[in-house]
């Protein structure tokens, strides 16, 4: 009989056969030696020898079954072969599977299920089999065992996890509940690798379940799930980044280090390496200036930031924090500054302004030439919409700028009595 591979059964006994891999066993004898000889001959006839000479060894019956399979494109034949290696050994879930891919090739649906179950049975924790298995599982509608089944594959440690969360995502409908039931281990580490797959692909409203979910089990989430406060963020969902991010903190302890009380700056004394993302500060590499965190020039705490230009033009300095505020409220904001010949012909500035509008809430100009120490200090009131502020060293229009600025203690407070 002809393979004809236009069927789905077709295409799924391809994949199969492509899928698995066929490990030797040791050679026991002379016989066995030569059994083993022939049938790591890729031809059929030598395989046939290799079963004459060892009828009782069921890998070489495999190994016939998959060259009448492959090479002779003969499903009946490799059937029967399959049939014998599963007889003589039932224990390995690779001949099930084998049973299985040639059944498929004829259309035995029933044949194909029940080796696949066998398979199945002898290897429940085997991420191959659980793979194959939840394919066939999936082309015939039973969705949340094969879920189950890509559990299993998703477990182990070489498995492709995004390639998994992708057919799974499009096999469910997009349903993060059933996922999370079925699919997604109910643990930290399975709850961060879903979380930030969602992420990743800006599915917003999903990764809130699996965080409200992680944290309904008292997941500690840690510092692998920051994107996800950055896409709410993205998505102006502040309140909700805010709460993410203070769970985020509590957990790990740098973060935790860094929040100070009664001052709404994260790592305003940049103590802490800045994590670029969600509340910390943002800061990017740029070709007309360095970022640094500088030990040797610092004013009271043990760090500063400094930022030195090169004398090309100076734009976005792309230095900046996002800061949740409350809207109509007055805010009382703070830092240390110095500078080394700094020349330009529009000094850089401290910039606070309104997320959502870019409205200037406040602007503060650092001065020109060498300066020692000095605390600059401003108020500002914020929209009433207003709840995101981001707080930035800019340089506008873009000019060019030479010298050094340094910044430290940078604090911002909720006036009382609002």
């Amino acid at each position: 009989m002809r393979i004809r591979i236009d069927s789905p059964s077709a295409r799924f006994g391809i994949i199969v056969v492509g899928f698995l891999v066929v490990v030797p066993f040791s050679y026991y004898s002379a016989r066995a030696y030569r059994a083993r000889r022939n049938a790591r001959v890729p031809d059929v006839s030598h395989l046939q020898s290799a079963v004459d000479l060892e009828p009782g060894d069921a890998e070489s019956h495999a190994l016939l079954g998959l060259a009448q399979l492959q090479a002779l494109q003969n499903a009946a034949l490799a059937q029967k072969s399959f049939q014998t290696a599963t007889a003589l050994n039932p224990h390995d879930g690779r001949y099930w599977l084998y049973l299985a891919t040639a059944d498929s090739f004829l259309n035995d649906s029933a044949g194909q299920k029940r080796a696949l179950e066998r398979a199945i049975e002898v290897e429940p924790t085997s991420p191959s089999i659980s793979w194959v298995a939840a394919n066939f599982l999936l082309t015939n509608g039973e969705t949340e065992r094969a879920l189950r089944l890509l559990r299993v594959v998703l477990e182990s440690p070489s498995s492709d996890a995004n390639q998994v969360y992708s057919i799974s995502w499009r096999a469910s409908g997009k349903n993060t509940g059933l996922l999370l039931r079925e699919l997604v281990p109910p643990n930290l580490d399975g709850s961060t690798a879903f979380l930030r797959w969602l992420t990743a692909r800006g599915e917003t409203q999903a990764a809130e379940q699996v965080w409200r979910r992680a944290q309904d089990s008292d997941q500690r989430m840690d510092s692998r799930s920051l994107p996800y406060v950055d896409l709410l963020l993205a998505g102006n969902h502040v309140v909700e980044a805010k709460e993410a991010w203070d769970a985020i903190a509590s957990g790990v302890p740098s973060m935790a280090r860094a929040k100070q009380r009664d001052n709404l700056v994260f790592n305003g004394n940049f103590d802490e390496e800045p994590l670029n993302s969600g509340f910390d500060w943002h800061i990017a590499p740029g070709a007309h200036v360095t970022v640094l965190l500088d030990t040797a020039t610092a004013h009271v705490t043990s760090r500063s930031l400094s930022l030195n230009f090169n004398g090309s033009a100076a734009g976005d300095l792309n230095l900046y924090q996002l800061i949740a505020v409350q809207p109509n409220t007055q805010y009382a904001f703070s830092a240390y500054q110095k500078t080394e010949e700094l020349s330009s012909s529009s000094e850089p500035q401290i910039r606070i302004s309104d997320m959502a509008s870019n409205a200037e809430l406040l602007s503060i100009k650092a001065p020109l030439g060498s300066s020692s120490w000095r605390q600059i200090q401003g108020e500002f009131r914020t929209g009433n919409e207003t709840r995101l502020i981001k707080l930035a060293l800019e340089q506008t229009p873009p000019r060019v700028v030479r010298g050094t600025v340094w910044l430290a203690e940078v604090v911002l407070q909720q006036r009382r009595g609002n």
